[in-house]
């Protein structure tokens, strides 16, 4: 069943360009349906699927016998993909046991250790490991463990994370209001690792030497701010993407903001679209031509309308690209629509940059996703 996107949430959408990032996870073996529900769930969404963060909790009765260490549980700075993992000691301060009896993390993406309740006497201690699952989208990460007492007696502990890639662009995005039609990216390593640009736009640039800190140039002042296209009749780019030779950076793209050239696709007052993927491109990372792999795209019902359509193909438009439609899973936070998204065997080595359709059972009811990656020469 999809979640509704409160009336507030989209206009704040459309109003600040709606440029939405995407996530990408590990799939989780589950069989539903391709179609949904038509009767949405009241709830709310998130502005965009890189923020998948729950609202604080509201405030429970705490046990002021039971001291927690750390009182905030800090991840740090992460990088992309990675799994961190961290522990939380609960200690018993009081003159009476008190019993543990369940953990309830506000976010999904928090895995604690918790298999049966745990009796605290007085003095006593119990640790609790907890893991953050991997994220593809750069952006912070907080959400909060409950930990429940018998007696409904909770403590909250607040849990915190940055998830970044290792090279990091500044401007993180292209504003033409802002920015102009030409300017310069600056691409920070944040792990101090060296490294080379190789290309832009699929283009390779000339050589130089590797650093810690490159000023990229980049122009689109040959794109007619009316008609969105240049003298080749090439539309405007909605992403600037550079390609590195960082191990765990092959791919940094930029959005590229221009009102009417490079909008979102959100559904507007006479769309009777009623649903939206939050993920508007997917960063593959490197991948050997014929490689492919399941990804997830959060989906999400739009306000005042009415599912009665099921997802049917998920259609590759570029050379080189693989896509395939595969499933819609319920979760936690969510529903995903499953891809399949590849390389062709005769995929050509370099950057793969292209857009597949993600269709529905109503003729024209679709959406266009970007992808992005670097395709390895055939062995």
């Amino acid at each position: 069943m999809l979640q509704r996107i409160p009336k507030i949430i989209l206009v704040v959408l459309l109003a600040a360009g709606g440029f939405i990032l995407g996530r990408l996870s590990v799939p989780e073996p589950s069989a539903s349906p391709a179609g949904m529900a038509s009767k949405p769930v009241a709830a709310e969404l998130p502005s965009t699927a890189a923020d998948l963060d729950p609202a604080e909790p509201s405030d429970f009765p705490r046990p002021q016998a039971v001291v927690v260490s750390p009182g905030v549980l800090d991840f740090g700075t992460q990088s992309l993909m990675s799994r961190p993992t961290g522990e939380i000691t609960l200690t018993n301060r009081g003159d009476k046991a008190v019993t543990l009896v369940a953990i309830s993390p506000t976010c999904s993406c928090l895995k604690p250790e918790f298999t049966d309740r745990v009796e605290l006497a007085p003095g006593a201690n119990h640790t609790v490991a907890v893991a953050h699952e991997p994220r593809s989208q750069a952006g912070p990460s907080k959400a909060t463990l409950r930990f429940v007492f018998l007696g409904n007696d909770i403590v909250n502990v607040p849990v915190e994370a940055m998830f970044t890639r290792p090279v990091k662009a500044d401007p993180t995005w292209i504003d033409f209001r802002r920015d102009g039609d030409k300017g310069t990216l600056k691409l920070r390593g944040l792990d101090s690792r060296p490294f080379r640009v190789l290309s832009i736009q699929g283009f390779a640039v000339p050589s130089a030497p590797a650093a810690v800190l490159q000023e990229v140039p980049w122009d689109l002042s040959s794109y007619d701010t009316e008609t969105c296209t240049n003298p080749a009749g090439e539309r405007m780019p909605s992403w600037i993407v550079v390609q590195t030779d960082h191990p765990d950076a092959p791919i940094v793209d930029v959005r590229v903001r221009k009102d009417g050239c490079t909008n979102p696709d959100i559904p507007g007052d006479g769309d009777s679209r009623a649903w939206m993927i939050l993920d508007q491109r997917v960063v593959l990372g490197e991948l050997s031509p014929g490689e492919k792999q399941i990804y997830e795209l959060p989906v999400a019902l739009l306000p005042n309308r009415t599912m009665n359509e099921r997802f049917t193909v998920a259609k590759s438009e570029s050379p080189g690209l693989m896509t395939r439609f595969i499933d819609v899973v319920q979760k936690e936070d969510g529903n995903v629509v499953q891809v399949e998204i590849g390389a062709d065997p005769d995929c050509r080595a370099g950057v793969l940059m292209g857009t597949f359709q993600v269709e529905s059972s109503i003729a024209g009811h679709d959406q266009q996703i970007h992808v992005f990656g670097v395709v390895r020469p055939a062995p």
